[in-house]
């Protein structure tokens, strides 16, 4: 077992997903609170949170290509799906009428394709490719 320390100022963090590489990406706590971070080579670096966030963020998984995903609060309180790549975090979006204008992102294949779940009259299973969240019909 090999600790992976945490970001400066903070005093926790959790380990969410690897890949093939050995990057790592979870949580740790900070000064400026709980951030999504990638571990790699010995090194921790936050991803930080949205453009238009505040508040907590969170990396749930990394796919063989460096891409990250996971979920970010906004100013509003409500956590939106992340994609991470090329050293910017950009918002997945939810649905437009949500009840909660909520999105989680917890998976990510080796073609970029993420999954999670996003609120619109109640929480549904949904994907995005390319941009565009797609909801998985039962």
């Amino acid at each position: 077992m090999t600790d992976l320390g945490v970001l400066p100022g903070g005093n926790d963090s959790v380990a969410l997903g690897i890949n093939n590489s050995g990057q790592v990406v979870g949580r740790s706590s900070s000064f400026d609170g709980d951030r999504a971070v990638l571990w790699e080579a010995g090194n921790i670096a936050s991803l930080g949170i949205l453009p238009d966030g505040s508040g907590r963020s969170q990396a749930t998984a990394i796919n063989d290509a460096g891409q990250i995903t996971g979920w970010s609060d906004t100013t509003k309180g409500a956590s939106h799906a992340f994609l991470f790549q090329s050293g910017t975090m950009a918002d997945l979006g939810t649905f437009p009428n949500g009840f909660t204008n909520q999105s989680v992102a917890s998976g990510i294949n080796r073609f970029g394709v993420v999954a999670g779940y996003a609120a619109s009259d109640a929480y549904h299973s949904v994907y995005w490719q390319g941009g565009v969240m797609t909801q998985i019909a039962i």
